[in-house]
């Protein structure tokens, strides 16, 4: 079968995700990738084959598709079967029907409104059992645990004092979200020797430049000597071999690739007592107590967390002080082995997907389609994307006046 997969294509996680849905299905399949506009500063530049560069879409939208460029790589490569990564505008998904293809998506990003929505797709696929209990009631749908590569990700080999524990933390783009600012807090309630290592791709200094308490964190942990910030991309298998604790105090998280990734890599986890983190550890990892629950402003269907602080730093603490940490990095990768392997975890993957068929478009699903927001946006979407040589300037220099 020939299966597309619309993505974004660049150094970020749900890459990460589409090309683990690439090797799953490689074999049995031919692939083909629908790069989408949008995000200049991380999609790969070079040409690669079966990678298709979407055109961009200015159009204020997320993950808005423009229709011609969409449908000629649907042609040009007889797709038979979408499966979308983060789709959060659904008008393609009619498109589809029309043509007689089959939709499925990979389940990530959904609110109270959409989820009705996903009633479109011809199946679906969770890698979380949150996810799943989300959706449990499509008519079409499988839970593949999340897994990866436990070759490309193996046990860490630190050449610091194995004695000594050296904290890891990725933040990547999302500082925020991936709770870097609660962990800066709880580290320098710390004592004994410790380091603690950031990989991120934002200046730390400068996405906390209004935030003074955040500012005094980081000054005070590089001057003494326990920080290291290393501000940069890197592709997989990522920095985990630098240290040999992981931290991941985040407030919110679809997935949390990095958990599995770190304890792929050997690190025993620090990761809030909250879904769907807690679904990957081991019993050399540990759970911090939440504060607080409380909603985000965009409406995501669950809640964020906030990790307890004091607890988080406790948690970190006990790594401080433990006696055997080579000991604890050994039962984490063996957890990875057993239970994260992604060729093990997706093998039912190409069987739900050969039994997969179109499902028809029904008057309560197009009344459910109706209903949502962006209904009202289509006549002018068809205007814009008919006469795009127009609108496609106008819109490119709007978005970048709102910047």
């Amino acid at each position: 079968m020939n299966i597309g997969i619309v993505t974004v294509w660049g150094e970020r996680g749900a890459s990460v995700v589409s090309k683990s849905y690439i090797t799953a299905l490689e074999n049995n399949h031919n692939i083909f990738i629908y790069s989408r506009g949008g995000e200049q500063d991380i999609r790969y530049q070079k040409t690669e084959m079966n990678v298709w560069r979407g055109k961009d879409s200015y159009i204020p939208i997320t993950n808005h598709i423009i229709k011609t460029d969409f449908l000629n790589w649907l042609k040009t490569h007889n797709i038979e079967l979408v499966l979308f990564n983060e789709q959060h505008w659904f008008e393609p998904l009619l498109w589809l029907k029309k043509l007689n293809i089959k939709s499925v998506s990979y389940v990530d990003y959904y609110t109270e409104e959409t989820v009705p929505l996903y009633g479109l797709y011809d199946a679906l696929i969770c890698n979380t059992k949150r996810h799943y209990k989300a959706f449990n009631d499509h008519h079409n749908v499988i839970y593949i645990p999340w897994g990866l590569n436990t070759e490309e990700y193996t046990l860490a080999d630190n050449t610091s004092d194995k004695n000594n524990a050296v904290f890891f933390h990725s933040c990547g783009m999302n500082p925020l979200r991936k709770g870097t600012d609660l962990l800066l807090k709880a580290a320098v309630k710390l004592t004994g020797n410790f380091k603690l290592i950031i990989h991120t791709q934002r200046n730390l200094f400068d996405f906390y430049k209004d935030d003074e308490s955040i500012i005094d964190c980081l000054t005070m942990l590089e001057k003494s000597e326990s920080l290291t910030l290393i501000t940069k991309t890197v592709s997989a298998p990522g920095l985990y071999h630098l240290g040999n604790v992981y931290v991941y105090p985040c407030r919110l998280d679809g997935l949390g690739l990095t958990v599995s990734e770190a304890i792929s890599s050997g690190l025993p986890t620090i990761v809030p007592d909250a879904e769907p983190m807690k679904e990957f550890i081991s019993t050399a990892c540990s759970l911090v107590a939440i504060d607080r629950f409380y909603c985000r402003k965009d409406a995501y269907y669950w809640p964020q967390q906030l990790c307890d602080i004091d607890d988080l730093s406790k948690k970190m603490q006990q790594y401080v002080e433990e006696e055997n940490l080579e000991g604890k990095m050994n039962i984490a990768r063996k957890h990875a082995i057993e239970k994260l392997n992604w060729q093990h975890n997706s093998a039912e993957l190409h069987k739900f997907i050969q039994k997969t068929n179109v499902t028809p478009l029904t008057q309560a699903m197009a009344a459910t389609y109706n209903k949502f927001k962006y209904y009202g946006y289509r006549k002018i979407l068809t205007k814009i994307e008919k006469h795009q040589n127009f609108f496609s300037p106008l819109l490119h220099l709007y978005s970048k006046l709102k910047k």
